[in-house]
């Protein structure tokens, strides 16, 4: 990143106003038979669409709290958002400048049909163009999107076209630098996707094999994907196919990328009631990892050793999302419900070459199954089926021949202790205009986890708990990665889910020193982090 700074003289030639402006040199190319270059490297957009919302902050996000979640998709090989579906704030835009994440920056969710129809006369025009002279200068944004889902894209006229052709227009009047994109849903005509430069195909993968040979000379990404089943026809959408719809990007080179729907859990959208907003993401609203999330590390960082142990039962009470997009309940845990011997389904996603298993028997603690090889089955995911004996199911996997990682699903104790785990352990004062230039790292994020006298967490059992403050912290919110929440997101307190809370603080103007003082049912004392 560099900076260049603007000076403004009066006749005198003294400074009057000065603006700095940071960005950054990058090369980015699509092209139709080999998909995307970042810097003349051909590479896959691993890409996830985001809300611009937090939780119990609301829209209202800390600097930090954006770094935290850029950090952590980035983590399991994500190197692309795509702002959904608006242009998001320009402080998040210079975080993914300065953290190495691209960008697909959005104007409209529809045009003129729903909320946005009564504006779209008077504002539409204004509105994109206010978009690209603010964003223009950052080196994140890779791609124009000047609609999401448009109604326009089905009108057998050309209504939709020259809608289109008008925003596109306006954009490269602007910014002829970026690649333009229309976001397009099921059932949309030909011609709208040959306005832009590039075609979003949304849960659209098969259609994108059969336009790759009508079109050839289309230029296409998946802007929005299922995050589990896949479809298999063109133009509907359901087939509740266990193969991730990344397997369509991967084998298809002229597929530049794909976006899945979406990358954390998000309010409003309630998938379905009780759940308060979106809740079949890779990670819940509290940035915690869900065990399903673990398709993406062999899919996108096949080059890192991984291994992890999980089970598919539905025994497990998890929110289930909207139809196509849910995935089934699972979670890392051994203590399942069952009293009998009932076969679950055991899970190991790696990027081992073949996994072992060691699983209890009642004569044999450790009884060896043969080793599974992972090509024998899709999404590098191996799956077994075992009895729900008490006791330990280990993995071992194997490179070339060697042992080389090991994961292990246990049964646990009671709950006997908690642990408070600080993401910010020091904060500093929030300035007394709460400007965000000055309000960093005011904010911490606290994890509560219930643990069993060894220390491992107790994901069966559920506590009620407690916050309360001292000194110059202020209480934010307090949350779990359970949408189906009843409480205000003002409250207090709350259960834990699968063993654990999260607690939302920040320093006040007045002093950046205090307590967090949580009571846990169950414990007469209260468990306290200071700061």
């Amino acid at each position: 990143m560099y900076k260049v700074c603007t000076y403004l003289y009066n006749g005198k030639g003294k400074i009057i106003d000065k603006v700095t402006t940071p960005f950054g040199f990058r090369d980015i190319y699509f092209d139709a038979d080999k998909g995307f270059f970042l810097n003349g490297k051909n590479m896959k957009i691993k890409g996830m669409c985001l809300h611009m919302d937090a939780g119990s902050l609301g829209v209202a996000v800390p600097d930090e709290e954006w770094e935290r979640k850029i950090r952590t998709l980035k983590y399991i090989g994500c190197n692309a958002i795509r702002c959904s579906h608006n242009p998001p704030s320009p402080e998040f835009l210079t975080i993914c400048d300065t953290m190495g994440v691209m960008v697909l920056d959005e104007a409209f969710d529809k045009w003129k049909s729903g909320y946005y129809e009564p504006f779209y006369d008077d504002n539409a025009h204004q509105d994109i163009t206010d978009m690209i002279i603010r964003d223009r200068n950052h080196p994140s944004v890779i791609i124009w999107s000047i609609g999401n889902e448009l109604s326009e894209a089905w009108l057998k006229d050309d209504t939709g076209v020259l809608r289109a052709k008008e925003l596109n227009s306006i954009v490269k009047s602007l910014d002829n630098t970026r690649p333009t994109l229309v976001a397009c849903q099921q059932g949309f005509e030909d011609k709208f996707g040959e306005v832009t430069d590039l075609v979003g195909y949304n849960y659209l993968e098969p259609r994108m094999i059969s336009d790759h040979k009508r079109h050839p000379q289309r230029k296409m990404l998946v802007t929005e994907a299922f995050v589990y089943y896949s479809g298999m026809r063109e133009d509907v959408v359901r087939d509740f196919v266990e193969e991730n719809p990344w397997n369509f990007v991967k084998n298809n080179d002229f597929i530049a990328g794909s976006f899945v729907w979406a990358g954390v859990d998000y309010l409003g959208e309630s998938s379905p009631w009780p759940a308060k907003g979106w809740c079949s993401c890779p990670f819940d609203i509290t940035l915690k990892e869900r065990p399903q999330a673990a398709f993406y590390h062999p899919a996108w960082n096949p080059e890192k050793d991984f291994l992890k142990l999980m089970v598919r039962d539905n025994c497990f009470d998890q929110a289930i999302g909207t139809d196509h997009w849910q995935y089934p309940p699972m979670a890392d845990t051994w203590d399942l419900p069952y009293t009998d011997s009932r076969c679950v389904e055991v899970r190991c996603y790696t990027t081992c070459d073949s996994a072992q298993f060691f699983f209890p028997m009642w004569s044999n603690p450790q009884l060896p199954l043969k080793p599974r090889k992972t090509s024998d089955f899709t999404d590098n995911c191996i799956k077994i089926q075992l009895p729900a004996r008490k006791g330990k199911v280990l993995a071992i996997g194997y490179k070339d021949g060697k042992p080389i990682m090991r994961d292990s699903l246990i049964n646990h104790g009671v709950v006997a202790n908690v642990r408070l785990e600080a993401d910010n352990k020091v904060l500093t004062n929030v300035a007394k205009d709460y400007s965000p230039c000055n309000a960093r790292n005011t904010v911490s994020n606290i994890r509560l986890t219930l643990v069993d006298k060894d220390g491992l967490v107790q994901q069966m059992e559920s506590r009620r708990f407690k916050v309360e403050t001292t000194g110059g912290i202020r209480l934010l919110g307090v949350e779990t990665g359970d949408m189906r929440r009843e409480q205000s997101w003002r409250t207090t307190s709350m259960k834990t889910y699968f063993g654990e809370g999260f607690i939302r603080i920040q320093s006040t103007a007045e002093s950046n020193t205090g307590q967090v003082i949580v009571h846990v049912e169950g414990f007469n004392n209260p468990f306290i982090f200071d700061f």
